[in-house]
């Protein structure tokens, strides 16, 4: 009488995934052997791949936390190393066929917490420390979110000079007796005001919205001043996108972009909430009068001619660049 042995087969198909922390971050998982695999039951099942993960600036953001479904059931939850990676799925596997599906979230856009008193000289990044972000009203917790030091760190490359924060994190209570908005990002450590000595801030603001991360999110704001040399920028790492220019001391008027595409017959809004007509002017040297007028416009295609732009007197975003 002859025997027969079955041998029971499972088949493992592996569906990969990921997904990022609160900011942005490029994840990368690179699977180490076939993207299918058949067993025989009893075997030893292993997943073996590759996991990189780095935020805007090119750092690595660490250590992540990898949880691995079978099918719709979660079946464990591992710490994911930059590096080579292994994970023994042999108990979770059933017969016939297993989806595994591994979702990543990286350390990318996490607020921390920090204390004066312990932390004030603490680097948060290779130019930043803790107390430079703490609130005026000298309060001992200071909330920093990671995502808003990276966008930072990424300012102070391109410029190639010191980033100076006039007002980082604030307590609620200092936040009302400023007039701040009641929802202030200001209030949850991701937010910072800037500038840059020498530099005009409506480039620092051109720059930050040329970022891809504020393609549909952060917040952008320009402060102008009595002079150019007198504002800020605020930038923030809210979920949402916002944009506005504004004097201090006025409302903000959201635009689509963080300056408007303007020509001539334009003009500055009654209070001077839109600047860009303002600025314009006293970047290319004619009376700041906040009307967009022949003058303005001649100047306007001199400048363009001088730097090689479509000299159509229309001030648009490869103009504002320019400057």
């Amino acid at each position: 009488m002859r025997c027969y042995r079955r041998q029971l087969k499972t088949t493992v198909i592996i569906e990969g995934g990921g997904g990022g922390g609160g900011g942005t971050s490029t994840i990368t998982i690179e699977r180490l052997g076939e993207s299918s695999l058949t067993i025989i039951k009893g075997d030893a099942a292993t997943i073996e791949f590759n996991f990189t993960s780095v935020d805007n600036s090119g750092e690595d953001t660490g250590d992540a936390t990898g949880v691995w479904y079978v099918g719709n059931t979660k079946v464990a939850t591992t710490t994911i190393y930059q590096g080579k990676n292994s994970f023994g799925i042999t108990q979770y596997l059933h017969n016939g066929d297993n989806k595994i599906k591994l979702q990543v979230t990286d350390s990318v856009g996490s607020i921390k917490t920090y204390s004066m008193k312990s932390d004030w000289n603490k680097k948060v990044s290779g130019h930043f420390s803790v107390y430079e972000f703490a609130c005026s009203d000298k309060s001992d917790t200071v909330l920093i979110d990671t995502e808003l030091i990276s966008i930072l760190e990424q300012v102070r490359a391109h410029f190639g000079a010191a980033v100076h924060i006039n007002s980082g994190y604030r307590t609620p209570a200092y936040n009302i007796s400023i007039g701040g908005s009641p929802n202030s990002q200001h209030c949850k450590g991701t937010a910072a005001d800037i500038w840059i000595k020498g530099v005009d801030p409506i480039r620092i603001a051109l720059y930050l919205s040329s970022l891809p991360y504020f393609a549909k999110r952060g917040g952008i704001g320009y402060y102008s001043r009595t002079v150019l040399t007198g504002g800020f920028v605020h930038v923030d790492v809210r979920a949402t996108k916002s944009r506005w220019i504004s004097k201090t001391g006025t409302k903000y008027l959201s635009v689509s972009n963080i300056m408007p595409t303007i020509k001539q017959g334009s003009k500055d809004a009654t209070g001077g909430v839109s600047y860009a007509v303002t600025v314009l002017q006293r970047h290319l040297g004619v009376t700041a009068d906040g009307i967009f007028g022949a003058g303005t416009k001649a100047k306007l295609i001199e400048w363009q001619k001088a730097h090689g732009l479509a000299a159509d007197g229309i001030c648009g975003a490869a103009t504002w660049s320019s400057f």
